[in-house]
């Protein structure tokens, strides 16, 4: 066998190699991962797509700078964005006088006023209008972007333009200023 032949193999086995490095980080990157397994019969074949679950900042492609693990009954943060608008949010621990265990997120920015509640089972409530305002308790911590909040049955992270909240089951939301998107 010829060297230029052995090199040029060489070469382009190191392609793909490089080429599946590249579709395997960008499939991460995107946070989730989707394993697609062929079963070969004689006429058809079946395919089966796993989603596997993953963690808010690897959804969300944000490092984790820092670790909050509340036990407080009641724990509200702000998170603020680069326009300078807050987002409070506001994390309740199931306790003796409450038995319900939530995720909660209000704005009321921009003169629109919503919110979203997630329970540990993984429902979401959205509310739209002045109704759904709430205020935060007096010296509320203002988290940096990067921070991510335990809470019971919640984790969640403060995003650039938003805040993540997500159940043990990866349930959860993303909450704007002026928007809200479930995800699962």
């Amino acid at each position: 066998m010829a060297t230029g032949t052995l090199h040029q193999r060489n070469t382009q086995r190191l392609i793909v190699r490089v080429a599946l490095g590249i579709m395997i980080a960008a499939g991460i990157g995107v946070g989730t991962y989707n394993a697609t397994r062929t079963t070969p019969t004689t006429s058809t074949s079946t395919s089966t797509t796993i989603a596997t679950p993953v963690s808010l900042d690897v959804r969300f492609g944000q490092v984790v700078t820092s670790t909050l693990r509340n036990q407080q009954p009641v724990f509200e943060f702000y998170g603020q964005t680069p326009s300078g608008a807050k987002i409070s949010c506001e994390l309740d621990l199931a306790v003796q006088w409450s038995t319900s265990e939530d995720a909660y997120c209000v704005s009321i920015e921009m003169n629109h006023v919503h919110s979203a509640t997630l329970s540990t089972s993984g429902k979401l409530s959205l509310c739209d209008g002045d109704q759904c305002g709430s205020n935060a308790g007096t010296n509320t911590p203002t988290l940096a972007v990067g921070s991510q909040i335990l809470s019971g049955g919640f984790t969640c992270l403060v995003l650039r333009d938003s805040v993540a909240c997500e159940t043990k089951r990866h349930q959860g939301f993303n909450f704007f200023v002026d928007r809200t998107e479930r995800f699962s």
